[in-house]
């Protein structure tokens, strides 16, 4: 693999003063950057199901630096993590920034750019993510933005997004979300190169499980976290930062993770007069910030660029650890490296948290202690480093506790322990008999070189070094000859320089003696004060010491194991004292005991004798009197549950027959009742002691007031018994064995299935038949009787089942019937009709509820000259709900002819008999009313009126005339003439 390898010696220490400035807007410059906070993404891919990573970029310009596609030369790979990672260490950097709309600006940015996934309501959905770090270059200010763009389907927008910035349209009217943080510490932050710039975000769901998304940055002035977007999906699932060479997004892009150089913003290409920045990309594995396994030296999603730098791979001399060098340059876009490249290390620490230190082992060890340590948790650390020689140093709660080292391999994965290095002796206080050899056994846990220094009075056979991986013993040895005395040796192993362990050893070596054992078999919990064997040695003098211990002492000491009395508690022993004749071990079995009084109490009565209480004593049950005994502790005891004397009427018990005598001094005093039996033969209900239940045969405390409950029994639902009376009466008090006899009525219970009153004969009275509950053996007679609620309604009983019946069960009396309603008809002729599509004579009288009544629009006929015609009906056509008026309205006609033309003429109607007579003749009506053309007449019965006509003789007599004067006229013209 081509690496660079970077020494950065921070041997000067540069003080950063926060000055809070604002950048003057100079046309054509910032303004370009600071109007639209966009960021979009690169134009995504068209059509492709395989993922290349060139499809997006194949060459330069491009976002330069350093991407993690889940792509390597064994495939593709997923990685869903939480929490992604880029630091950028800046050392020199000049440019600008040309815009697609022709402007330019001094800002130059690094992008953290990932994919965030989620699954709600059984879809995917992707966003994509953006943590920004924009520098103007020209006066080295550094600001932050996030954006959030929507990967879920191609041109989809962002809507649903909550948190400091807002959600507006780009240059092509998709929407994104974005925020620029203001008045954060390190925001808008002038400083000065070199400077660090470490960008963060981490995924997480709320109480509604809703995906939430946090934006960090930390340029100096510790982590900000500087705006936190929550994603309006409640119930979403698989929230993760998704990272997969095996598909595009629903959009067409790469689940990658990307840290790149890039222009201002707005889809602008940057150009770089000084560049020189070193890139670490990082996500978290469960255990620690990875760096990946294969990389790119471009990003992919990112639509900024620039194109006059190059990425290559390097790593830090002092700790392996790998990242994209960008520089001035030219190149190609290709793989920054591969894992066939560097080394997979996996690194347990044995502590479930803490610190670890990787570091090149060539180099002096003093600079491995001034890194930065890798925080860890789960036990282990997962490292990608640049293969060479590695030194780890585990550390936990800030103390150094471990060592490991390894020879990493280009393309190795490796799995590795950090040993806690301990030293431990086998004892710390050894007694030797003078003449025999006495060993200490030192174990060893390192791994690495341990120097050894030794520091007593006597000589020693420890080595002044060992080499250790992993575990090894020594043993150090105290020779036969050694004189008696009391001797301290202290053993000091180093395993670096700080990380010491020292042991010191007490040796006593004395006179032969034998050795014994003392033990005790505790029964019971361990005092406070130790228990005691008093060892009586053959000179005389005496010497008390612990049980559980062992002792050299000479042969023939007698021993006596010692009792030991604390007030109410102690420890005792049956077998306590001997003599020592060899080797062994004496063992005695103590019982804790306490001292327990056993009493008892009794309600009352007369006739009862004393209980007797089984306890523990010794691990064994005797049966004691009341009275105060040493009983064994935590042991159980057990009173009788009755006392003597106690019959089958008459007895004394308790409920609290056994316990635990759990303290000293324990004092138990059971309390016994004085029951009576109580014969019920039937249950009845009653209220014993103001509680109201069944009350049944059994035992009653003496002085229980009972109120027996009038209440009738219920046999079934259709079957009940009537308390009559109680052999005890309602109210008595238990102070004596009773019986409680109960006398009973039997009833059944009649159901009556009508909506309408009933009659019956019920035992031969006529009565109204209802639903209830009856005597057995009553007689029952339905009366067939109509029921009218109202008039013009009327209920007619058709059935009623069973009609008659002694009541020895439940009946259910049935009884159908048939409402109707009156019908008044007011009319002055016969009617037809139909009834419910039936032809019928519509006249006055009950019909059936809900009747169907069409009156026919008839005419009758009084005779063949005489008739009444219908001219209304109210109603004409109903549905009968209920009493009903019909009412009709008739006119009587009458037949006419006159002069031969037939007609029906209303009654009193006035008809002109007029005619067309030629003016020579003279007519006249002759019928039923003999007169004139042109007179008027009533019509109130048939008529027949004929005309009559003859000659006009006034006519002709005028006619006459005039001729004979038109002649006399003509006659004396021809005369004159």
């Amino acid at each position: 693999m081509r690496s660079y390898v970077i020494t950065v010696l921070f041997l000067f220490l540069i003080s950063f003063i926060y000055v809070p400035s604002i950048i003057p807007s100079v046309a054509g410059f910032a303004p370009s950057m600071v109007s639209g906070y966009a960021f979009p993404p690169a134009p995504p891919v068209k059509n492709a199901s395989v993922v290349n990573p060139y499809e997006a970029y194949s060459s330069y310009p491009a976002p330069i630096g350093i991407s993690f596609l889940g792509l390597g030369p064994n495939g593709p790979c997923t990685v869903q993590t939480t929490q992604v990672k880029g630091d950028v260490l800046v050392c020199a950097l000049q440019g600008i920034s040309h815009y697609p709309n022709g402007q330019v600006s001094d800002w130059i940015d690094f992008q953290l750019n990932a994919v965030l996934t989620y699954v709600q309501g059984g879809n995917t959905y992707s966003l994509w993510i953006q943590d920004i770090a924009i520098i103007h270059t020209t006066q080295t200010e550094i600001s932050f933005d996030d954006n959030v763009w929507n990967f879920s389907a191609r041109d989809a927008n962002v809507s649903g997004l909550s948190g400091n910035g807002k959600i507006c349209p780009d240059q092509n009217d998709q929407t994104y979300y974005y925020y620029e943080p203001a008045g954060y510490p390190g925001s808008n932050y002038v400083t000065s190169t070199p400077y660090t710039i470490k960008l963060m975000m981490n995924v997480t769901t709320n109480s509604l499980n809703e995906p939430v998304i946090c934006f960090w940055y930390n340029d100096g002035f510790g982590w900000i976290k500087y705006d936190t977007v929550t994603v309006d999906s409640p119930n979403s699932s698989n929230v993760y930062i998704t990272i997969t060479g095996e598909n595009y997004t629903p959009s067409g892009y790469y689940y990658d993770l990307e840290l790149v150089m890039a222009g201002g913003n707005g889809l602008s290409c940057g150009v770089l007069s000084q560049a020189e920045a070193f890139l670490s990309l990082y996500y978290y594995n469960g255990h620690n910030f990875q760096e990946p396994l294969n990389t790119y030296n471009f990003g992919v999603n990112t639509g900024e660029r620039v194109k006059n730098v190059n990425s290559v791979s390097c790593y830090y001399l002092n700790t392996g650890c790998l990242v994209a060098g960008v520089f001035l340059g030219t190149g190609s876009l290709g793989t920054l490296y591969t894992q066939n490249q560097v080394s997979e290390i996996k690194v347990h620490t044995g502590f479930s948290e803490g610190d670890l230190i990787a570091y090149n082992s060539s180099l002096p060890l003093d600079n491995a202690t001034s890194l930065s340590a890798i925080p860890y948790q789960g036990g282990c650390a997962i490292l990608v480093l640049e293969p060479m020689s590695y030194g780890f140093l585990s550390y936990e709660s800030g103390s150094l506790q471990g060592e490991a080292e390894l020879n990493a391999k280009p393309g190795g994965d490796y799995t590795i322990t950090t040993p806690t290095f301990s030293v431990t002796a086998s004892t710390t206080s050894l007694l030797v008999d003078q003449g025999t050899q006495g060993e200490v056994t030192l174990n060893v846990v390192a791994c690495g070189d341990v120097q050894i220094q030794v520091s007593s009075s006597l000589t020693t056979n420890l080595p002044s070094s060992v080499q250790v991986n992993g575990e090894t013993e020594l043993n150090l040895v105290i020779p036969p000859n050694t004189p008696l005395g009391n001797y301290v040796i202290t053993v000091t192993l180093t395993l670096l320089p700080g990380l010491s362990k020292t042991i010191e050893i007490d040796v006593l070596v004395v006179l032969p003696k034998i050795t014994v054992t003392v033990s005790a078999n505790l029964v019971g919990n361990s005092p406070s004060s130790p228990l005691s064997v008093l060892f009586t040695f053959p000179n005389g003098t005496t010497e008390s010491v612990p049980v559980d211990t062992t002792v050299t002492v000479p042969s023939g000491t007698e021993y006596q194991f010692l009792n030991l009395t604390m007030g109410n508690e102690r420890w005792v022993t049956l077998v306590c004292s001997g003599v020592l004749e060899s080797s062994g071990t004496i063992t005695a079995t103590y019982y804790e005991q306490f001292v327990t009084t056993f009493s008892y109490s009794v309600q009352g009565g007369q006739g009862y004798g004393q209980p007797f209480i089984v306890v523990c004593y010794f691990g064994s049950q005797e049966s004691v009197s009341p009275g105060s005994y040493w009983v064994d502790a935590f042991s159980s005891y057990h009173y009788p549950r009755e006392l003597p004397g106690s019959g089958n009427q008459e007895r004394w018990i308790t409920s609290s027959t056994q316990g635990e005598v759990n303290t000293p001094g324990l004092t138990v005093s059971p309390y016994y009742v004085n029951e009576y039996y109580l014969t019920v033969p039937v249950i009845i209900n009653a209220t014993v002691n103001s509680t109201s239940t069944e009350l049944t045969s059994g035992w009653f405390v003496q002085g229980t007031t009972i109120h027996v409950d009038n209440n009738t029994i219920y046999l079934s639902k259709v079957e009940r018994e009537v308390i009559t009376s109680v052999s005890t009466g309602l109210d008595f008090t238990v102070d004596q064995p009773l019986t409680v006899q109960v006398k009973t009525l039997t009833q059944f219970l009649v159901t009556v299935n009508s909506p309408i009153p009933v009659r019956a004969l019920i035992n031969g009275t006529n009565t109204t038949l209802l639903s209830g509950w009856y005597n057995a053996n009553t007689t029952f007679h339905v009366l067939n009787l109509t029921y009218s609620p109202s008039t013009g309604t009327r209920y007619v009983i058709l059935s009623a089942k069973p009609l008659e019946f002694v009541l020895d069960n439940g009946v259910n009396v049935t009884v159908t019937y048939q409402k109707q309603e009156y019908l008044t008809v007011n009319s002055p002729i016969p009617l037809k009709g139909y009834f419910n599509s039936t032809s019928f004579n519509v006249t006055s009288g009950w019909y059936p509820y809900d009747s169907s009544i069409t009156v026919a629009n008839n005419t009758y006929y009084v005779n063949n000259e005489t008739r009444c015609v219908i001219t209304s009906v109210t109603p004409e056509t109903f549905t009968l709900t209920s009493p009903q008026v019909l009412t009709v309205n008739t006119v009587k006609q009458f037949l006419t002819d006159v002069n031969g033309v037939k007609s029906w003429v209303n009654q009193g109607t006035q008809i002109r008999l007029t005619a067309s007579i030629p003016i020579y003749e003279v007519g006249k009506y002759v019928g039923t009313y003999n007169v004139s053309v042109n007179s008027v007449i009533t019509v109130n019965s048939p008529l027949t009126e004929t005309l009559v006509l003859s000659p006009n003789f006034a006519f002709y007599g005028i006619v006459g005339a005039i001729v004979a004067a038109i002649a006399g006229v003509v006659i004396y013209f021809e005369r004159k003439r």
